[in-house]
């Protein structure tokens, strides 16, 4: 008896012989859209752009919208469905009830069930040949499987197999089902025009699910076996040649392989690994893994719309549908591919190989490679220009920019860069190229003579860079700074100064730093526009650029005491680029204070110390913010009380018989805060009467 996962609902598919298990943790999902509960089987009509999937756990199948990835419709079926396949011929939807012992057939105009044929025991798997209008159906518990005839909704006949048979499949190009046994731990192999078991092929242990690819004529086996069997290793696949019933290969997957589904035109096999909760997807040139999907709880059954790559996964411990996309075509070039640009003017795309030291060239009419250009040391960043039909590429081990001509395919320049170039963006309305250095530089070049003309300051680590052609901005995100650098296209570099007298100041009196920003130009005219001087993510003041220079101060109290690193920041013009100055580092001392106090009487009677009240007043050296905390008035070492500030200041009063008869010298001490030093009061004298 197979424990399979599907979740907390402990679902007990008794026509299957299927005990539920609590699934394994399940990791992230490309996508996860609701649909009933414990979806099994999936099956997608490209034609028409709708995904049926199987809920077993709540009799329905849910009709899902590919545009919108949306459940449309849920249509009641038999009892406890299972596999599902389409007619897209017909726009027709095929479900096996397994605890109904029945098929629903499904109008996809109407989404209504028009037909309920009885099969053999247990239907589970379902496979549709819409070349024949054929399909078949595996009866897990009755060793068979049954052939409808999709016009009639007829069963036309009933062939035997092996031990309890799950999975199915059919090549329509050469007429031939395939049937995985999973009792029999063998795939049935059956003549579609005679309807004769013609072979059997032993596979791995426990198969559940087949799939075809009528290209190569290859069978894809997914043996869901935890034990062992025949010699094969667990949770595997088994690829079968059409041409001889052989088994040519066996491709090791992720836990409980239970649903499978082959894309002939990418040639991309598709395994869902119930107990891993991913989707393995095999490449079927090297016959190897080539990536793990992380999908829903318990994935059971794949479909694919080949004709848009999306692969639909149903996964039964969630409820869910997982959904993903995959590439149209795999091209094999050079070694650690990074960078890569289009020329949409000749359908050419270029990319670079860093570790290979090469850029390969690929026609986009037939995705083939067909030049391989050898460049500087580890190419990172390429961008191809369509107006001149020129290729630049960054080499980040050896500070280089090699410029290709697309037409010739050969290197005609080596140009000088900054520290490690590792981008490059262009402007092919003004023929401007700027590649980025991770030193925090970008080197600006010219297309029609290929020379650096410019160095422009961006922030730390730029990583990339973008290029808006209609408002001639150029975009560099610093990965290392948290910024993005704003570059007016085709401007001179410029290089900002700050001045900071005096680096000093006090608290309260902030406002006597003076910030002085000079813009040096690289051309005759002047630099305009604003200045912002910052420290750190806060804005100090503005600057705004008379005769590339100006002036600016901070408020009072504007920053805390400490030491600050500022920076001026200029933004650019129409005719420069933006620069930052090195750091300057100002420090705010703590402001002064004094701190006096007052009694309301200096004559007091022992026992009414009440009467008394005290007052006290700290004033800082410079008006603005009020000194805060808490203050102390004391006899000696003895406190008398502690007096909270508002505004800078405070009262108490005294306890009754706090004081003995006498006279006494009262002081305030205030202790100081992160602003404010402290200070002390002078000496009051309170007499105390007896």
């Amino acid at each position: 008896m197979k424990r399979v996962a599907l979740g907390v609902c402990g679902l007990f598919l008794g026509a299957l012989g299927v005990v539920v298990a609590p699934a394994a943790p399940a990791t992230a999902s490309p996508a996860l859209i609701s649909v009933g509960t414990s979806p099994l089987g999936i099956a997608v009509d490209s034609s028409t752009g709708v995904v049926y999937v199987s809920n077993a756990g709540s009799n329905t199948v849910s009709v899902m919208d590919e545009t919108t990835g949306t459940v449309v419709d849920t249509v009641p079926v038999g009892s406890t469905p299972v596999g599902v396949g389409v007619d897209p011929s017909t726009d027709t939807a095929y479900v096996a009830n397994s605890g109904s012992n029945t098929v629903s057939v499904i109008d996809g105009s109407t989404n209504a069930v028009v037909a309920n044929i009885e099969v053999g025991s247990a239907p589970t798997g379902i496979a549709v040949d819409a070349s024949s209008d054929t399909v078949y159906v595996v009866n897990a518990l009755s060793n068979s499987i049954s052939v409808i005839n999709g016009s009639t909704n007829a069963v036309t006949a009933t062939v035997t197999v092996g031990d309890s048979p799950e999975g199915v499949a059919v090549d329509p190009v050469t007429d031939t089902v395939f049937v995985a046994d999973y009792g029999s731990n063998s795939i049935a192999v059956i003549d579609g025009s005679t309807n004769a078991v013609t072979s059997t092929v032993p596979v791995g242990d426990q198969p559940w699910a087949v799939g075809v690819d009528p290209t190569t004529m290859e069978v894809y086996v997914a043996n869901s076996g935890t034990s062992g069997g025949s010699g094969v290793p667990p949770s595997s696949v088994s690829v079968i040649a059409e041409s001889n019933d052989t088994v040519t290969n066996t491709i090791n997957v992720g836990s409980d392989a239970v649903g499978i589904a082959v894309d002939s035109t990418t040639g991309n096999v598709f395994v869902a690994d119930a107990q891993s909760n991913s989707v393995s997807v095999i490449d079927e040139a090297s016959s190897s893994v080539e990536s793990t999907v992380a999908v829903g709880d318990s994935p059971w059954g794949v479909g694919l719309d080949t004709t848009t790559g999306a692969v639909y996964v149903a996964n039964a411990g969630g409820g869910t549908v997982s959904t993903f996309h995959q590439a149209e075509a795999t091209l094999g070039v050079g070694s650690c591919p990074d960078g890569v640009a289009a020329d949409s003017a000749t359908d050419t795309v270029y990319v670079g190989n860093e570790c290979s030291d090469t850029v390969s060239v690929i026609d986009e009419s037939n995705d083939t490679v067909t030049a391989t250009v050898g460049v500087g040391s580890c190419p990172d960043g390429v961008a191809a220009d369509p107006t001149t039909g020129t290729v630049y590429v960054t080499n980040d081990c050896s500070d280089t920019v090699s410029v290709i001509d697309e037409s010739t395919n050969a290197v005609v320049a080596a140009l000088g860069a900054g520290t490690c170039p590792v981008a490059v963006g262009l402007d092919a309305s003004t023929d401007n190229v700027f590649v980025a250095n991770c030193g925090g530089t970008v080197s600006e070049v010219t297309g029609l003579t290929d020379t650096i003309t410019a160095t422009i300051l961006v922030g730390s680590g730029p990583a990339a860079v973008g290029v808006d052609a209609s408002t001639d901005s150029v975009y560099v995100p610093n990965n290392g700074s948290n910024t993005v650098s704003v570059i007016a296209g085709g401007t001179a570099a410029s290089a900002t100064a700050l001045h900071l007298g005096p680096g000093r100041v006090t608290f309260g009196h902030e406002q006597s730093a003076v910030f002085t920003a000079t813009v040096t130009p690289t051309s005759p005219s002047d630099p305009t526009g604003t200045v912002t001087v910052e420290s750190g993510a806060k804005v100090l003041c503005h600057i705004t650029l008379t005769s590339a220079t100006g002036h600016c101060s901070i408020g009072a109290a504007g920053l805390a005491a400490g030491s600050f690193p500022t920076v001026a920041s200029y933004s650019g013009d129409s005719k420069f680029a933006g620069s930052s100055s090195t750091s300057q580092a100002l420090t705010v001392a703590r402001a002064s204070t004094k701190t006096s106090l007052r009694l309301s009487a200096p004559n007091l009677t022992y026992g009414q110390e009440k009467a008394e009240h005290l007052s006290v007043t700290v004033v800082p050296k410079f008006a603005g913010a009020a000194p805060s905390g808490n203050l102390k008035v004391k006899v000696s070492t003895t406190t008398l009380c502690t007096i909270a500030l508002h505004a800078g200041t405070g009262s108490c009063k005294l306890a009754a018989k706090a004081l003995r008869a006498g006279k006494y010298r009262l002081v305030a001490s205030y202790p100081g805060s992160a602003n404010f030093a402290g200070s002390t009061s002078a000496k009051v004298t309170l007499t105390v009467k007896s």
